[in-house]
């Protein structure tokens, strides 16, 4: 009792309840952002509203709601299970498993807690989506481990690549026939999400290449990382690159062919090599290259201020 009294465990105690609140205050503010772009009520055609009305459904888009720790709303009118399953997903740190549950218009995952619970909810929703069989980075990262061997247990056949508006990676499925299903069952219902842009090109992030799988930066390949030397990612490529590689920020849509809203601009980092790719930027060495010469061009001209300046007298 006298240990809780004293003035520094109040003043611990007090600075750990304090930083947890603005912890979940932060997480409440993200969640209503999250939930306000989630649509409340999913288009389907005539022929599935038996199905996306059934007993089955519901209550399987219930059970899959109370199985996350908080989260948004699933049940919503319209929204249709189409399947499940734990996929290896490429973090930052490397492989994690992941467990999948994909609708007829959002792709939702979370970290595994224990059996049929999860945690770290994510939306990805389906008109903003594309997916591909090849990998971005594939061969140069994560075919060959640390020590130069194949790595077992991540079959490179076995992965498929998921591009979003929000963030983009890499995963693994247990066997080519589980990849295949994903694949058809995720094109599927992109396309049914994406009615009339087969040949419209989505603004999508870029695939972080993982940190555990670089030593030096990308670009220059002269920087090595160290517990100095941060490591940071282009949001444009996904490399891994030194803070002198990226010390530009640009808005995303740039690149696209897009120009952000006013009052909407989200200048992010990108590498060097992004940087000078920019459309509508002046190259640094056509910007150097006409100042050189309009100094060459120029002549030496006498100031104002010299040329008014009297001559001085000798001395007697």
């Amino acid at each position: 009792e006298p240990l809780f009294r004293s003035r520094g465990v109040c003043t611990l105690h007090r600075t750990l309840v304090e930083n947890s609140r603005k912890r979940m205050s932060m997480f409440k503010r993200k969640l209503t952002k999250k939930q306000e772009k989630l649509p409340t009520e999913v288009r389907i055609s005539k022929e599935e509203i038996p199905l996306a009305q059934s007993d089955f459904n519901l209550s399987k888009v219930t059970e899959i709601q109370g199985r996350f720790q908080g989260g948004c709303t699933l049940l919503v009118p319209g929204r249709i299970f189409i399947r499940e399953g734990t996929l290896l997903k490429v973090c930052r740190r490397g492989p994690k498993p992941r467990h999948f549950f994909l609708f007829n218009d959002v792709l939702v995952y979370g970290t595994i807690l224990s059996k049929g619970h999860y945690a770290q909810q994510h939306v990805l929703t389906l008109d903003q989506m594309s997916v591909s069989a090849e990998c971005h980075f594939m061969p140069q990262v994560y075919s060959v481990d640390d020590d130069g061997q194949i790595d077992e247990h991540l079959d490179v056949d076995n992965a498929f690549q998921i591009n979003h508006f929000d963030k983009s990676f890499h995963v693994f499925a247990p066997n080519l026939s589980d990849k295949s299903n994903w694949l058809a069952n995720l094109k599927k219902f992109i396309a049914k999400a994406q009615p009339g842009q087969e040949n419209t090109q989505l603004v999508t992030r870029a695939v972080w290449v993982p940190d555990g799988k670089v030593t030096e930066c990308m670009v220059c390949r002269k920087s090595k990382f160290s517990t100095f030397n941060r490591k940071h990612h282009c949001r444009n490529c996904g490399k891994v690159v030194c803070a002198a590689c990226s010390s530009h920020r640009v808005d995303l849509l740039v690149f696209q062919g897009k120009s952000p809203k006013a009052g909407e601009e989200k200048p992010e980092r990108v590498c060097n090599e992004c940087f000078a790719t920019t459309p509508g930027r002046v190259p640094r060495e056509a910007a150097s290259a006409t100042k050189s010469i309009t100094v060459l061009d120029s002549k030496p001209t006498a100031s104002p201020s010299s040329s008014s300046k009297k001559p001085e007298r000798p001395p007697p």
